[in-house]
């Protein structure tokens, strides 16, 4: 979530929170002078490269004529970098380790069990000159179990419209407080704003769940809005989730901003010829990726395998091999839309106007949409129809009666 703060209020530097984790190492072990310490293990600074890279690396070198892209190890050692962060398939530690953490946590059973998965792994020298990390055949459909179970968690968990609408209002609170809440630099001058504290790790590490305690307690006459927007959680008065759509690009949303995509919603929010009256600023939209492998293709094709036959030999596995039964796409991008008015009967007129915008778009319409209608309540106002904007109080969403 930090990185979408960061993103916004520093956009130029396309900040990711993989580059706070390599600067927090080195910063540990140039704060505690360690060093000396590993070097009597026989860890030198080729070693402290290597984990850095371990931690995040753009670099892949994945394609076979590309020269060797990393520092830490040579060529021959190539299988270590798919151990922590696996950019060829993903399928790595750091999803075993949050699987059975997670799933833990959340109270779920998950089928995979990650220690008899490591069991069957192989290193074996591949016709690309590397050597890779390779998986017993008949893994292979504990593969895309791994991708199923993540997919899971994100829909269940990570992505859940609750979650993201509460994530949504957090962002919203940080950046409203970011040129108020300060923090101190190593000199003990207190001036630094919180999208600055990640170019420094001794600030960095004051950035903990205690800013949202800061922002509670803050007497700054401009932090009311961050203030607002935590008591609003911690009320649960959280934005109301109106639905979702699915689409098969995000770039009509790329191409247009939030702001101008919620006015074109705005529009359909209507009855008669009269708009609600509301404003792009009232509504969020969120753009939510679900992919289980890069530029959304299958992972497991980018894997290689060793049959029991021939058990330092690696091939490839085709996915009509494996059955006909999987999924044919390995991207969706799903498109929500949040009301931060939490009004019924106003999230029922853009509820139902959102539906009418997908239609018109073409997009996928949301779930449970085929029975939504508007109707006007039997009050004995009606419309005023001089008017070009209504009050709220004239709709009502009700269930259609469908035999």
């Amino acid at each position: 979530m930090f990185e979408t703060v960061i993103a916004e209020l520093r956009p130029q530097i396309h900040w990711k929170h993989e580059h706070a984790s390599v600067q927090m190492f080195n910063y540990i072990i140039e704060k505690n002078n360690l060093m000396p310490f590993f070097e009597q293990v026989g860890l030198n600074q080729i070693d402290i490269t290597f984990v850095n890279e371990l931690i995040f690396s753009e670099l892949n070198g994945q394609e076979s004529d590309q020269v060797w892209p990393y520092k830490g190890r040579d060529i021959s050692k190539s299988f270590l970098y798919e151990i922590v962060s696996n950019k060829l398939t993903g399928i790595d530690v750091d999803k075993f380790d949050y699987f059975a953490r997670d799933s833990y946590y959340l109270g779920t059973k998950i089928s995979f069990e990650h220690m008899r998965f490591i069991k069957f792994y192989r290193v074996i020298k591949v016709n690309n000159g590397r050597r890779h990390l390779c998986l017993r055949d008949k893994e292979v459909k504990a593969c895309y179990e791994i991708y199923r179970i993540r997919d899971d968690l994100h829909r269940r968990a990570y992505q859940h419209p609750v979650v993201k609408g509460i994530e949504l209002m957090l962002r919203e609170a940080l950046i409203a407080a970011n040129d108020y809440l300060l923090f101190s630099d190593a000199a003990g001058r207190c001036s630094i704003h919180l999208a600055q504290t990640i170019d420094d790790m001794y600030t960095f590490s004051q950035v903990d769940d205690h800013i949202i305690t800061l922002i509670k307690h803050s007497h700054h006459p401009n932090m009311t809005k961050a203030k607002e927007i935590i008591r609003k959680i911690e009320r649960r008065e959280i934005y109301r989730y109106i639905g979702n759509t699915h689409v098969k690009s995000t770039i009509d949303f790329k191409q247009k901003s939030s702001k101008n995509t919620c006015q074109d919603i705005i529009k359909y929010c209507q009855c008669d010829g009269n708009i609600l009256n509301i404003t792009p600023n009232d509504l969020v939209i969120q753009t939510v990726e679900l992919t289980c492998g890069d530029r959304g293709e299958d992972p497991i094709q980018n894997m290689w395998f060793y049959t029991k036959m021939y058990p330092n030999t690696a091939t490839k596995i085709l996915k009509e091999q494996v059955s006909t039964l999987l999924p044919q796409t390995f991207l969706e991008y799903d498109i929500r839309l949040y009301c931060k008015i939490r009004d019924q009967t106003i999230c029922s007129i853009v509820r139902c106007g959102f539906k009418e915008y997908c239609i018109a778009k073409g997009y996928t319409m949301p779930k449970g949409s085929d029975q939504w209608i508007l109707q006007l309540t039997n009050d004995g106002q009606g419309l005023a129809s001089s008017s070009s904007t209504i009050d709220a109080q004239h709709f009502v969403l009700k269930k259609s009666t469908t035999l």
